[in-house]
């Protein structure tokens, strides 16, 4: 019970990371309106986000390595309520893509530390359903930004309780996670087994831990042998696992699913919803599909297997991206509702398209 109350802790994480990827789709329809963004200033919004989750995800490992994973994790909360708060204070182009960038890389650290934490305080039985715990915490968190964005869809400065909402659960998360043991694989890798071992105890209920503590230092020790460009060599079959993780990941993104998350509500209101709020509801479904989606990958994946899932939800988002390329093909699209440039040259080509 302390693991899994440990793992729901750290994967609060997953949910503040999917309520910061979601709550834009809704903002950004009050946003460029009272800054009269451009389409230019309007995508800087959205993809500085993804800028400062990059720059985060260069140096993620060497810090979650060097200072802890719970201390990157607590770190990673209070940045978000930092760069939330930001975002609330001042309005203006600048202050957005400063705040934006903040929270990127906070969303990105928390991302790489949660699921280490958590793999490393799991029991290997049960590893699976509670690493999946941050990623249905994320769909959770994706729903939860698009009701708040249809609750303050006609709230006067409704986009400042957007962003605002979730600075109370991160601050409320670092506090919690102060509270909660180091990885016990962290505290061997910086030669403290003895600490290790308690922490074992807590988290396991047992009094001698010592075949798991020494599993953990025959992993390290084989982790060990490894350097970066072993990475891409054939040593042990490297090459080809890295180039199975990045080809997996590439795919993931490259299906555009991090658009239709960004711009939900603004792709549905060029399609016929009229104002904000219809628009808002509207892009509801997406999040209440997803939690309903990742609850039976999540309580299974142990037992059926990661791969078989993976063919499933691939074979379904195949499917429904064939299905909605056909039916945007018959739809007329208001690009004037997407955005209005500034730019003669965007403003010509808009009413051309139109």
């Amino acid at each position: 019970m302390f693991t899994f109350l440990s793992s729901v802790t750290a994967a609060v994480s997953g949910l503040l990371v999917g309520y910061e990827l979601g709550i834009i789709s809704g903002a950004l329809l009050q946003i460029k309106t009272l800054l009269a963004l451009s389409c230019h200033e309007q995508e800087m919004v959205v993809s500085s986000l993804v800028i400062g989750a990059l720059l985060a995800s260069l140096t993620g490992g060497v810090l979650i390595d060097r200072y802890g994973r719970r201390t990157a994790i607590i770190l990673s909360s209070c940045l978000l309520g930092l760069g939330s708060l930001v975002l609330i204070l001042s309005l203006s182009y600048t202050v957005l893509i400063v705040g934006r960038i903040a929270i990127g890389v906070s969303i990105s650290l928390s991302s790489i530390a949660t699921c280490v934490y958590i793999a490393e305080i799991a029991p290997q039985h049960r590893r699976g359903l509670l690493v999946s715990l941050n990623e249905l915490m994320i769909v959770i968190g994706i729903l939860s930004a698009y009701i708040s964005n249809y609750a303050f869809a006609n709230v006067f400065h409704g986009w400042k309780y957007m962003f605002g909402l979730v600075i109370p659960l991160g601050v409320l998360q670092a506090i919690a996670m102060y509270f909660l043991p180091p990885s016990p694989r962290f505290l061997v890798m910086k030669g403290q087994e003895g600490a290790a071992s308690k922490v074992l105890g807590r988290l396991r209920a047992l009094s001698d831990t010592t075949e798991e503590l020494t599993v953990i230092k025959s992993s390290l020790k084989d982790e060990y042998q490894y350097s970066f460009w072993d990475l891409f060599r054939s040593k042990d079959n490297m090459r080809t696992r890295i180039m199975i993780g990045l080809t997996l990941v590439f795919f993931v993104q490259i299906t555009g699913q991090p658009n239709i998350l960004f711009y939900a509500s603004t792709v549905l209101k060029s399609v016929g919803f009229q104002s904000n709020e219809a628009a808002s509801l509207a892009s509801t479904g997406v999040g209440v599909v997803k939690v309903i989606s990742t609850i039976p990958a999540t309580l299974l994946v142990d037992h059926v297997g990661s791969k078989t899932f993976l063919c499933i939800g691939s074979s379904v988002m195949a499917a429904s991206l064939v299905t909605m390329g056909i039916v945007n093909l018959n739809i007329h699209m208001n690009f004037t509702h997407i955005c209005r440039s500034h730019n003669s040259i965007n403003q010509s080509l808009d009413e051309s398209v139109i």
